[in-house]
């Protein structure tokens, strides 16, 4: 939004360090919530209340308690204002085991969001299956990508052997233990090839 439309696009969060891979996202800042209670969901939400009034759209994730508080202290600043919520593989999953819908409140905070915010996921699959179990029209908005970014196709004779895994690395999610065992029991099998986390 910010480098294609000009958006005024920003990221709120606490002050954790450096992020010097802002670098390579032009157009976007940074702001940082002040740490009053050290708890990131209360400052956040004190943050929006006195903030919310000059954002004209607040970008947030998934459909619990952290959304639902993010968007009404946005909502109390600036009612008009627009929520984009976005929904990843894993809040997908949650929401579509049987368990995640017997506690009374996470199907109240869903409502509540799904009210009053544009609720997305990134396939189309994703996005039917979603709408009939919460009987509410989720949006398909894919990643992007700029064509012009994309690396011509390289032929598989002119690329290295490597495998090669990003993530939250070590998270009960992404399972990383069972590509590291994966690898271990054929690695002596294939020895020129690498495993790079």
């Amino acid at each position: 939004m910010a480098k294609y439309k000009g958006f005024n696009s920003f990221m709120a969060t606490y002050q954790n360090g450096e992020y010097p891979n802002l670098k390579y996202l032009p157009g976007v800042g940074i702001e940082f919530v002040p740490k009053i209670t050290g708890n990131f969901i209360k400052d956040a939400c004190t943050w929006l209340k006195e903030n919310g009034q000059r954002i004209d759209m607040l970008y947030t994730f998934h459909l619990g308690r952290r959304t639902y508080n993010f968007i009404k202290a946005y909502k109390s600043a600036n009612p008009n204002g627009k929520v984009y919520v976005e929904m990843d593989g894993w809040a997908t999953v949650r929401i579509l085991r049987k368990r995640f819908w017997t506690v009374p409140f996470s199907l109240y905070f869903q409502r509540y969001i799904l009210d009053n915010a544009f609720v997305v996921t990134e396939f189309q699959e994703k996005a039917e299956l979603l709408t009939r179990k919460l009987n509410h029209k989720i949006g398909c908005v894919p990643n992007p990508i700029n064509p012009d970014e994309v690396a011509p196709f390289r032929n598989f004779k002119d690329r290295s052997n490597i495998i090669f895994t990003a993530g939250r690395l070590g998270t009960k999610q992404k399972a990383t233990e069972i590509l590291l065992n994966a690898f271990a029991k054929i690695s002596e099998q294939i020895p020129n090839w690498k495993l790079k986390l």
